[in-house]
């Protein structure tokens, strides 16, 4: 971007990356148990995550950046630049130059939110498991901060805390 600065990165989120990592180890383990019984260990860690990243992945070729950066209006960003200042920014940028390919119809779906009484639009699950023996999704939806009371409950499936 020129300014020879470090600036905080929008994509890939490392705490979001690492979250799903977790929970891919997770079901992957459970899978296993199921098939081959045993136990397993799943570690996550935001730090293991973006070292991986950098030292697997690597860095775009310059070439290829220079094409995303200029498809995308080839903003400029600072290292003050909070993360809430950022994400409007690069979403609508993404949204202006690839919102045909990233934002079909099929890869949504609607979820009624029962605390907020309201239908939000959500992003469809991707896994099917075979003969339809599961359907992924929430028993539970989302809700604001505040809402449950500060315990776990002994019924999982409630949709308030109380």
């Amino acid at each position: 971007m020129g300014n020879d600065e470090p600036v905080t990165p929008v994509f890939p989120n490392s705490d979001y990356c690492a979250g799903v990592s977790g929970a891919i180890g997770i079901i992957t383990a459970l899978l296993r148990q199921a098939e081959y019984g045993g136990s397993y260990k799943v570690k996550v860690a935001l730090n293991y995550y973006s070292q991986w990243l950098v030292n697997s992945c690597g860095m775009y070729p310059p070439e290829v950046w220079q094409d995303v950066w200029q498809r995308n209006g080839s903003p400029v960003f600072r290292h003050h630049h909070t993360i809430q200042y950022l994400l409007p920014r690069v979403l609508g940028a993404v949204q202006k130059s690839s919102a045909d390919k990233l934002f079909k119809e099929e890869f949504f779906t609607q979820y009624f939110v029962k605390s907020l009484g309201k239908t939000m639009r959500i992003v469809a699950p991707i896994m099917q498991y075979p003969n339809g023996q599961m359907k992924p999704g929430f028993d539970v939806g989302t809700r604001t901060n505040g809402v449950d009371e500060a315990r776990w409950p002994e019924d999982l499936s409630v949709e308030k805390v109380e």
